[in-house]
């Protein structure tokens, strides 16, 4: 979390001082403190976790997964964030919003001011969980190597942590912290519904070092159909006895493995060398994911030399970088050039504008 004293309240930049502080108070009001262990206790139910794949479960595809999380215990939670513990895919619920965040320490409410640009701190949460609500979200993975292991971070609070920690909608853009009958009304139970999320609150606690949430590892695994070019006939084809990684690019049907420093596009009927790779798998999940006829790509300073005659350069607004954009259909001829001239591929992910490759040295 950025730290300013525009944006951010003093009390969230005093640390250990501000949590002993706190714990006096909860005890002084008979209130048990957060939980943040890192697994529940039997007595108090589980979070559940069901996956279901919604497409062909062909192997190497980029696959729609749907999955339901909800909250069986007693208790509030307040996800983080659910990611692959290897490679690309996930979903984040603590974010930051387009408008500013000022703290008001004599009302002791956040107040978004709309005049102001953002500051990016990741201060909102939208997936506030009361006991036996769910929410549900689809992500793309690439259907290999299951199972897989993934991550859900997650707080959870009884109902006395949570008026502390978490400030709730209280009208024209102020959020503050409420308690007593109109907290519990807020908290009702909605379990008609799945949906992607559920309360958007303030939650500024949620990258503070003295409140670090819990980690549950998740292992999702679903039975997948063999191509008719297998893995292992691709390894034959170059001669490799055990990649040192390996994905697939679909939009090809091509498998991508790497060997010691040098990568190749295989199928049956060819056999494409690639540049230097910085990321085999974020790489190709992002090139088989973007709907775009065109991909966007950044030429690190002095490379943009070698590609100006090729492709129509402009200057990044952001620095001293230039862009491109290259059609699908030069992909192929793209990542040739990139290996003539010794460069190495990677890839930036950005979530409003989903990525571009990167070109550099």
């Amino acid at each position: 979390m950025r730290r300013s004293s525009t944006s951010i309240p003093p009390f969230l930049r005093k640390g250990r001082a501000f949590f002993s502080a706190g714990w006096i108070l909860l005890l002084a009001a008979g209130c048990a403190a957060p939980d943040r262990s890192v697994t529940p206790s039997p007595a108090t139910g589980r979070l559940e976790i069901i996956s279901t794949l919604e497409t062909d479960p062909l192997e190497g595809e980029l696959g729609r997964v749907q999955i339901r999380i909800r909250n069986g215990t007693p208790g509030y939670i307040l996800l983080v964030d659910f990611r692959a513990a290897e490679g690309p895919g996930g979903i984040g619920w603590q974010i930051p919003r387009s408008s500013s965040v000022a703290y008001d320490p004599a009302s002791d409410t956040f107040l978004l001011d709309r005049n102001k640009p953002s500051r990016g701190a990741e201060l909102f949460n939208l997936a506030l969980l009361s006991p036996g609500e769910e929410i549900s979200f689809r992500t793309r993975l690439r259907l290999l190597q299951f199972p897989r292991t993934f991550l859900l971070r997650y707080f959870r609070y009884d109902l006395c942590g949570l008026a502390k920690d978490v400030y709730m909608p209280i009208g024209e853009g102020r959020y503050g912290r409420l308690t007593g009958e109109e907290l519990e009304a807020r908290l009702r139970p909605q379990t008609e519904t799945s949906p992607a999320s559920h309360r958007m609150v303030l939650f500024p606690f949620a990258k503070q070092v003295d409140a670090r949430p819990a980690t549950k590892e998740i292992a999702i695994d679903h039975s997948l159909r063999a191509r008719r070019f297998p893995l292992p006939s691709a390894l034959a084809k170059l001669g490799v006895a055990a990649p040192d990684s390996h994905t697939f690019f679909s939009r090809l049907g091509l498998w991508v493995i790497r060997s010691g420093e040098t990568s190749w596009l295989v199928s049956a009927k060819r056999k494409i060398a690639l540049p230097t790779l910085r990321n085999d798998a974020t790489l190709f999940h992002f090139l088989d994911a973007g709907a775009h006829s065109k991909i966007e790509v950044v030429f690190r300073k002095e490379t943009k030399t070698l590609f100006a005659g090729r492709f129509a350069l402009v200057a990044d607004p952001g620095g001293n970088d230039f862009l491109a954009f290259v059609p699908r259909e030069r992909l192929l001829p793209f990542f040739e050039l990139v290996r003539e001239f010794g460069l190495s591929l990677d890839v930036e992910r950005n979530p409003r504008r989903g990525g571009r490759m990167v070109v550099s040295r």
